[in-house]
C-alpha cells in the first residue's frame, strides 16, 4: 500500500515466473493450459512475459495472438452463438418448496424445447436438463433459494412466462426476480472473456454492454445496471445487467417478451455480423420464430473474387534492399508493427524502387526472401538502425548579416523581448538581408545548412521574413529554391513577410499589413510560396492583422501556419485552429483551451527547445496536456540568427526530451512523421511505408533512443534521398 510502485513490480515478476512455469508444463510435461479470462494473459504481455505466439510485440489489441486460449474458447466453445447463457432466479419467498416448484417448471419446459430444436441447442437443452433434475438432490442452490441454469431466448421467455403463470395461479408463494450473470451471451464486452472468440476485430468495441442496458430499460426491466471491471479488472471490461420482478400481472407477462427477447438476440446478432455460423443459424431460427425481429445478416465476399482482385501484387524487383537491419518506421501499415513503438522492426528488410518505398517487412517472413532474391543491389547493415529520413519543419536558416553581438547584449540581462523593441532582434537582420542578392544567401546558409545535412535532414521547411518589403522576400525564398537544387534536400518554403514591421512602418502595422498581402499575392505567381506564416505576438501582428493575411491565404487555396503563443497567451492556438492551419509553432503560452481546439482541428504543435534555451524562457509548452489530448507534437531547430542559431536537429531531439520532458519515441516522431505532418508531406515523407519517398537515414546505433541520448556524437552513417545515396 505504501509503495504501489515497488508492488506492481513484484506482482509483474511472479507474472513472469508463472508464466515460465506454465510453458514449462505444456512444452515440457504436455499440460493443457486456458486462462480462466481474469486477464492473466493481458498482464502476462504487460509484464514482457513470454506468453505471446511470436516476438512481434504486438499487443493483443493490435494483432498480437496469445500462446493460450481463454476458457471461452477452450471450454465453453460456442454456447454464446446459440444464445444459450447463465439464467438466473430467485423465489422471494425464501421457500424451498418454491425452488423446488420452479425445477419443475424449467424441467417441463426445457423437454418441450428440446423436442423441437436443432441438434446444437437440443444437446445444450439435454445437459442442462439433467442438472435442473438434480440439482434440489445435490443442494445446488445459488444464494437464497435462487436457481442458475444456461437457456436460449427462447427458453428464458418461457420459463418466465410459466414462472409469472404460478405466481398468479398461487403455485408460488411469493414472487420471482429475474437476472443473469454477467458472463453471458450479451451482457458484456470483455475481449479476454467472454468476448474473445469474436475474432473479426470488433471483440475490443465496448457498446454491446450499454446497448444492451439501454435496450433492457425501455422494454421492460424493472432495473439495469453497468459496470466496469467485473471478473477482468478495470477498464478491460464493461458489463450490463438487468432485474425483472415476476408479480402474477399481465403486464409482468409483457415485459417478459419483450425484454428477454432484446437481452439475447442483442448478443446472438453482434456475433453473427463477425461472420459466426452459429450465431447466423440462431439469429435467422428467431427471425423465423418472432415476425417482428429482423436483424441485417452479414454478405460475404467470393474468396476467389478477393484473390482474383485484391490480392497484393508481387513486389518487383527493387533498385535497393537494405537487409538485416532494425526499422523504426515510424508508421502504421500492413508488416506487423501497428502499435508497436516507434513502428520498430527488428531484424528487417526495406525495398526500394524508383524512389519510393516498395516494401517493409520481417527479414524471413511475408515476401521478404523474395525481395533480397530479386535484387540486385543488397547492402547488409550488420544490425544497424534505420529510420526515415529527418524533417526540420520549422527554420529561418536563411538570412544575411549577423546577430552574435545581439547575443552579448541578452547575456548582459536584456530580454528577447526588450531587445526587440529596442530595434533589435528580427528587424536588425533586415539590413543584411535586403543588401545580399539570391546568391549571397545561398552562400551564407550553407554552412548552416550543410551542419543540418550531415545529421540526416533530408527535408527542411525554410521560412522568409528578413527582407520585409517584396524584393528581398522574394529573393529569400528564389534562395530557399536554390537550395534545394544545390543540395539533396527537399524544401518547403514559406512566406513569412509578416515576420515583423520594418522600420519604414514603425507605428504603422495595419499599413504594412496591406503591403505584405500585396507581396503575398506578387510572389506567389512565380510558384516560390508553399505556404504562409505569420508572426502573432505582442512584438509582432495581432490577432486581427493576422486574419487579413490568413482569409487571403484561405482565398489563394494557400495553407497557413502560425508562429504563436511563444512569449504570451495571446490566442495563438485558437487562430490556428480557427483557420485550419498545419501548425501552431512555440506554444510556450497556449493554454488549455486552445490544445482542446488544437486536438479538435489536427493542427500540429511545433515545439522549438533550442529557442526556448538560447532566450532563457522559463515557461515549458504544456506537452502533458497535448499528449493526454493526442494533439501531435513536431519539433525543429528554429535556426534563426536572434534566439536559436542552432544547426542541430539531433541536439534538438535531445533537448525535447530533458527541457520539455517528450519521450524519445515522441522525439523521433516530432522529427519524422509528426515534422511531416506540420508542413503538410505525411503523405508522401515522414514514415518508411510502401508508396511514400525511399527517404531514409541509417544509423550506428542498435535502438532509436540513442538518436535522443547523445549530445554531440552523430551515428549517421547513410542517408538516402529518393532512394538515392547522399555523398
Amino acid at each position: 500500500r505504501d509503495n504501489p510502485k515497488k508492488f506492481k513490480e513484484a506482482v509483474q515478476d511472479s507474472l513472469r515466473r508463472h508464466a515460465a512455469a506454465i510453458n514449462k508444463l505444456t512444452e515440457k510435461k504436455g499440460m493443457h493450459f486456458f486462462d480462466y479470462g481474469n486477464a492473466f494473459l493481458v498482464e502476462c504481455f504487460r509484464a514482457n512475459a513470454e506468453i505471446m505466439q511470436d516476438d512481434s510485440g504486438l499487443a493483443p489489441e493490435d494483432g498480437g495472438k496469445f500462446r493460450y486460449d481463454s476458457y471461452v474458447q477452450a471450454i465453453m466453445g460456442d454456447v454464446f452463438s446459440l444464445g444459450f447463457g447463465p439464467f438466473r432466479w430467485v423465489c422471494c419467498s425464501g421457500d424451498p418448496a418454491d425452488l423446488a416448484t420452479t425445477d419443475q417448471i424449467a424441467a417441463d419446459v426445457f423437454e418441450e424445447l428440446m423436442a423441437k430444436s436443432n441438434e446444437k441447442a437440443r444437446q445444450q437443452y439435454m445437459d442442462n436438463l439433467k442438472w435442473i433434475r438434480e440439482a434440489g438432490k445435490n443442494k445446488m442452490v445459488v444464494g437464497s433459494e435462487a436457481r442458475i441454469l444456461y437457456s436460449n431466448c427462447e427458453g428464458r421467455s418461457r420459463l418466465a412466462l410459466e414462472f409469472n403463470k404460478a405466481v398468479r395461479d398461487g403455485r408460488l408463494k411469493g414472487m420471482v426476480v429475474l437476472s443473469r450473470d454477467h458472463h453471458d451471451v450479451s451482457g458484456t464486452d470483455s475481449p479476454y472473456r467472454e468476448t474473445s472468440n469474436i475474432t473479426d476485430g470488433s471483440m475490443f468495441c465496448a457498446d454491446m454492454a450499454i446497448q444492451n442496458v439501454l435496450g433492457d430499460a425501455a422494454r421492460g426491466a424493472t432495473w439495469v445496471s453497468i459496470h466496469n471491471g467485473g471478473g477482468c479488472g478495470w477498464g478491460e471490461v464493461i458489463n450490463g445487467g438487468f432485474g425483472m420482478v415476476l408479480d402474477g400481472t399481465a403486464d409482468a407477462d409483457r415485459r417478459c417478451e419483450n425484454m428477454l427477447h432484446w437481452d439475447v438476440c442483442n448478443g446472438v446478432s453482434r456475433r453473427s455480423w463477425a461472420g459466426n455460423d452459429n450465431a447466423m443459424m440462431t439469429i435467422r431460427e428467431e427471425m423465423a420464430r418472432e415476425a417482428k425481429l429482423q436483424v441485417t445478416m452479414p454478405t460475404f465476399a467470393q474468396q476467389e473474387l478477393l484473390e482474383k482482385h485484391c490480392a497484393k501484387p508481387p513486389v518487383a524487383g527493387c533498385d535497393l534492399v537494405l537487409t538485416n537491419c532494425n526499422v523504426a518506421t515510424m508508421g502504421v501499415g500492413e508488416g506487423g508493427w501497428v502499435g508497436v513503438p516507434y513502428g520498430l522492426i527488428e531484424d528487417g528488410v526495406v525495398g526500394v524502387k524508383d524512389g519510393k518505398v516498395a516494401f517493409v517487412g520481417k527479414r524471413g517472413e511475408g515476401d521478404s526472401d523474395s525481395v533480397v532474391a530479386a535484387c540486385e543491389n543488397v547492402k547488409d547493415l550488420e544490425g544497424k538502425l534505420v529510420t526515415p529520413g529527418l524533417i526540420d519543419c520549422h527554420t529561418h536558416v536563411i538570412y544575411g548579416g549577423d546577430r552574435s553581438k545581439e547575443w552579448e547584449l541578452k547575456l548582459g540581462g536584456a530580454s528577447y523581448e526588450e531587445v526587440a523593441k529596442a530595434g533589435g532582434g528580427i528587424v536588425n537582420t533586415v539590413k543584411g538581408t535586403r543588401e545580399a542578392t539570391v546568391e549571397d544567401l545561398i552562400e551564407q546558409a550553407s554552412p548552416r545548412l550543410e551542419s543540418m545535412l550531415k545529421e540526416g535532414v533530408t527535408t527542411i521547411e525554410i521560412k522568409s521574413g528578413y527582407g520585409l518589403e517584396e524584393k528581398s522576400e522574394r529573393n529569400m525564398l528564389l534562395a530557399a529554391a536554390g537550395v534545394e537544387k544545390k543540395y539533396k534536400v527537399k524544401v518547403q518554403k514559406t512566406f513569412l513577410g509578416a515576420h515583423a514591421v520594418p522600420t519604414e512602418y514603425k507605428g504603422r502595422p495595419d499599413e504594412y499589413m496591406t503591403a505584405c498581402i500585396e507581396m503575398l499575392e506578387a510572389i506567389a505567381k512565380e510558384g516560390v510560396i508553399d505556404c504562409v506564416d505569420c508572426f502573432t505576438e505582442s512584438i509582432g501582428f495581432t490577432v486581427e492583422q493576422t486574419e487579413r493575411l490568413f482569409s487571403k491565404a484561405k482565398e489563394m487555396g494557400i495553407r497557413v501556419r502560425l508562429h504563436g503563443d511563444q512569449l504570451n497567451d495571446f490566442g495563438g492556438g485558437d487562430l490556428a485552429s480557427k483557420y485550419d492551419a498545419l501548425s501552431c509553432d512555440h506554444c510556450e503560452y497556449s493554454g488549455k483551451d486552445a490544445i482542446d481546439k488544437m486536438s479538435e482541428k489536427n493542427v500540429v504543435a511545433v515545439l522549438l527547445p533550442t529557442a526556448n534555451y538560447f532566450i532563457n524562457e522559463t515557461k515549458m509548452p504544456e506537452v502533458e496536456y497535448m499528449r493526454t489530448k493526442t494533439v501531435d507534437m513536431a519539433i525543429a531547430t528554429n535556426c534563426n540568427p536572434g534566439s536559436s542559431p542552432c544547426c542541430s536537429i539531433l541536439l534538438v531531439m535531445n533537448m525535447a526530451c530533458t527541457r520539455f520532458k517528450m519521450s524519445p519515441e515522441e522525439a523521433l516522431k516530432g522529427v519524422t512523421i509528426n515534422a511531416a505532418k506540420a508542413i503538410g508531406l505525411d503523405s508522401e515523407i515522414g514514415s518508411l511505408e510502401v508508396g511514400k519517398r525511399a527517404d531514409i537515414c541509417v544509423w550506428s546505433a542498435s535502438t532509436p533512443c540513442e538518436l535522443s541520448y547523445y549530445m554531440g556524437l552523430n551515428l549517421l552513417s547513410e542517408c538516402y534521398v529518393d532512394g538515392v545515396l547522399r555523398e
